[in-house]
């Protein structure tokens, strides 16, 4: 491994010297952004990550993981939503209780909030 990493460092390095005139101490740090670049590369055709909260996960076909993350991840916008539709359900309840049933039911609430 270590092997084929120096030959593509000295393959890198001879494009370079080929095509742009420039100084070995650009030469290294045009190689260490390359690799890093690749490094890149690697990781984002092998993970992916919440958009929310930056939890990574291996890519996987049927995307379960994430799935069952989304579901759960505190800063998705979907518990911001929850949230208030809770809130809302409660406050129909205690307007109920104090106020005595509305004349269209519970049912037809219920029916007109969830999807």
């Amino acid at each position: 491994m270590i092997g084929e990493v120096e030959t593509k460092i000295a393959e890198i390095r001879g494009m370079i010297t080929q095509r742009y005139w420039c100084k070995i101490v650009d030469h290294e740090r045009i190689i260490e952004r390359v690799l890093w670049l690749l490094e890149l590369v690697a990781k984002l055709q092998t993970s992916t990550h919440c958009a929310y909260c930056g939890t990574e996960f291996p890519v996987d076909d049927s995307a379960a993981e994430v799935t069952d993350h989304i579901r759960s991840c505190e800063d998705h916008p979907m518990r911001r939503v929850e949230r208030e539709n809770l809130a809302l359900r409660e406050r129909v309840r205690e307007l109920e209780s104090n106020h005595g049933p509305s004349p269209v039911s519970w049912g037809q609430h219920q029916a007109r909030l969830d999807p």
